[in-house]
């Protein structure tokens, strides 16, 4: 997440206040289960390097408490670095593709952090599993693929996928402090939930640069 000072409020009313009010109402009204979608950027040790980290780690924390303490069935889910149509554009992966379809050169940072991208279809499956499957009440679940994709890696699929002229810019941005590779846990995942990713990082891309292509008005990037 970004480190901007501005963001902290922001952040803390809409990623904890607003899911611990959600915890009471439904503590209050009760439900059958309740899925909480955590995040990635949780630390599962040390400290959050952003606003947002701090934010969701501690509306997990929240959650296995409502859990523990009021016997709320409720389930966190980490999905991690999700990609996919609809994604807002400032993102890393709308952001490139739409710059490369247009025939820009995306500026980025060193592209030396590693995540674990995964296709939005598959958390939605996972999402939607961790809201039924028996059993999983207080549990914590990753949703991600478990392979480990450098920013500079999926950046060159997209330039290799897109076409065009457009070539990324590394390095024109600076890098975020403290940006530790985050992967998933998906053993214990696929345990507990009977679940694991389907779509591979290029099918994924591949649907996302067309539904990006069809609403940029069928774009080439120039070639």
């Amino acid at each position: 997440g970004r480190q901007d000072l501005g963001l902290v409020l922001p952040t803390l009313q809409n990623n904890l206040v607003g899911t611990v009010h959600l915890l009471l109402t439904t503590a209050e009204i009760g439900c059958k289960r309740m899925v909480v979608v955590g995040s990635s950027e949780e630390p599962t040790d040390g400290v959050p390097t952003s606003p947002y980290a701090a934010a969701k780690a501690a509306a997990s924390m929240y959650a296995r408490m409502f859990y523990k303490v009021y016997k709320l069935p409720v389930v966190v889910a980490r999905p991690f670095m999700t990609y996919g149509p609809r994604q807002e554009p400032t993102k890393l992966v709308p952001y490139t593709i739409l710059a490369l379809l247009h025939g820009e050169n995306p500026r980025l940072s060193s592209g030396r952090r590693v995540c674990d991208f995964i296709y939005v279809l598959d958390v939605v499956r996972g999402l939607l599993k961790a809201s039924i499957q028996p059993g999983l009440e207080g549990q914590t679940l990753d949703l991600g693929t478990g392979i480990r994709t450098s920013v500079r890696e999926i950046v060159e699929l997209l330039v290799e996928l897109c076409g065009g002229t457009g070539q990324p810019i590394f390095g024109a941005l600076p890098d975020r402090l403290d940006e530790r590779p985050r992967i998933a846990d998906i053993d214990s995942t696929q345990r507990l939930l009977a679940w694991e990713p389907i779509w591979s990082l290029r099918d994924g891309l591949i649907k996302t640069i067309e539904w990006y292509r069809v609403r940029a008005g069928g774009s080439n990037g120039g070639s």
